[in-house]
């Protein structure tokens, strides 16, 4: 699992979670390996992608 935060380049193509503190997916986005990810609804949000998938 890697954590991002929000402007941070995306490593990988695919589809990423944002992700509260409690570790509660709130929302999903996709994005291009290279794309910065945009920023979050919140500033404790972070985004989530498993590489294993």
């Amino acid at each position: 699992m890697i954590k991002l935060g929000a402007g941070e380049y995306a490593p990988y193509t695919g589809t990423y979670s944002v992700v509260d503190a409690n570790g509660t997916r709130q929302y999903t986005i996709e994005a291009t390996r290279g794309e910065k990810l945009p920023n979050t609804s919140n500033s404790t949000l972070h985004y989530e992608f498993d590489e294993n998938n």
